[in-house]
């Protein structure tokens, strides 16, 4: 739809998906993950950087599969 779809020209691809991440990276689709979406969080201060590690840390121990960056204020 992404690629299709003129309403959706410019709509990211938000997986933590690897395999789905980069299909789309490859159709030239922007991606973005959790550790993305939080990282903007984190810099439009809608929440702070521990909070949002604590998140992420919290979804991998419940068997998520996230990548967790060294530094979420800058992606």
């Amino acid at each position: 739809m992404i690629l299709n779809r003129p309403e959706f020209r410019g709509s990211y691809w938000i997986t933590d998906d690897r395999d789905a991440r980069e299909y789309a990276q490859f159709q030239g689709i922007t991606t973005l993950d959790t550790a993305d979406l939080l990282a903007e969080g984190v810099i439009e201060n809608c929440c702070g950087t521990s909070e949002a590690l604590r998140l992420l840390r919290r979804m991998q121990q419940e068997g998520r599969n996230v990548r967790i960056p060294r530094d979420l204020g800058q992606r």
